[in-house]
């Protein structure tokens, strides 16, 4: 996974299941986080209880967008995180 290799200034997590490298995922996003800010978008289908990220999937996230969406939508979710 490339997460540990190079700096990001964001992550943007689409968790389709199944979801094969999750816990690698999970496990360098928590390290990485732990060391400097680094916002996370996770991107869910409409059926995911929201409830449940931290518990099935155990990171955070600074916004959750649900599938469908519009590009706008994630745009402006990426510019607010990133200024």
């Amino acid at each position: 996974m490339l997460l540990g290799t190079y700096d990001y200034d964001l992550v943007i997590a689409d968790l389709k299941l199944p979801f094969p490298h999750l816990d690698d995922l999970t496990t360098q996003l928590r390290a990485r986080r732990a060391k400097q800010a680094l916002p996370v978008i996770l991107i869910l289908p409409a059926w995911f209880v929201m409830d449940s990220i931290s518990s099935w999937f155990g990171m955070e996230a600074e916004e959750i967008i649900i599938r469908p969406f519009s590009p706008l939508e994630l745009t402006s979710k990426i510019q607010a995180l990133l200024n």
